[in-house]
């Protein structure tokens, strides 16, 4: 994500009117800025256009504040319009020019032992991540890092254990498999404590992107 947006582009992302945007901002005391400055949007015709009909065009002469060229801050908006934005950029742990992040991020990162302390939920702790020995007793090996051959090819790298925790899961509680948005969520739980994060190897992926991974296979 950008440290900031545009409030065309965020209403282009929100698929809304710009003027619907505008009133949610200043509902929310959320500030705008254009040329270094705060803008005060209301009663500007850019933002609140008064006649339907009417296009506006902006020549020559100094610039002046309207949708394409006023900004918010990222960090102030709320956390449905993020999750938007991140829905629209498709958070995939991959960077705007599409390198795999995540292989730099997961292993230096360490696992966290109590869910709780990293979501800042009241949830149960999420089951351990499963290890297994090979049989000389020697190295760990990750099972989740095995793609199953019955699975489309990955689109991302943590897609496989994605899929992996996501059967996981199934087959001690099946009545997930009926509840496709609770199944997603405790996989990226369990993504998280593995290693997986998003971009920039802080946040964990939210359920709606690990729907993605979940697509076309077959789960229990």
């Amino acid at each position: 994500m950008k440290p900031f947006y545009s409030i065309q582009e965020i209403a282009d992302i929100l698929d809304e009117d710009v003027s619907a945007v505008c009133n949610c901002l200043i509902a929310c005391g959320i500030n705008s800025y254009f040329s270094g400055e705060k803008v005060n949007l209301r009663g500007r015709d850019s933002f609140f256009p008064r006649y339907s009909d009417r296009i506006y065009v902006h020549t020559g002469g100094p610039s002046r504040p309207n949708p394409s060229n006023t900004i918010v801050s990222t960090s102030e908006l709320p956390e449905l319009w993020i999750q938007s934005i991140e829905s629209h950029e498709g958070e995939d742990g991959t960077d705007i020019e599409g390198h795999d992040v995540l292989a730099d991020t997961q292993e230096k990162t360490a696992l966290p032992t109590d869910s709780n302390a990293t979501s800042g939920t009241s949830e149960k702790a999420a089951p351990p991540v499963p290890v297994v020995t090979d049989a000389d007793g020697g190295e760990q090996v990750k099972p989740w890092l095995i793609a199953d051959q019955r699975d489309p090819d990955p689109e991302q790298p943590w897609y496989t254990p994605a899929r992996y925790f996501a059967r996981t899961l199934c087959e001690e509680t099946p009545s997930l498999l009926a509840k496709k948005a609770v199944l997603a969520d405790k996989t990226a739980l369990l993504l998280f404590t593995a290693g997986f994060k998003k971009r920039g190897g802080i946040k964990p992926f939210n359920g709606a992107t690990v729907l993605k991974a979940l697509v076309n296979i077959v789960l229990g």
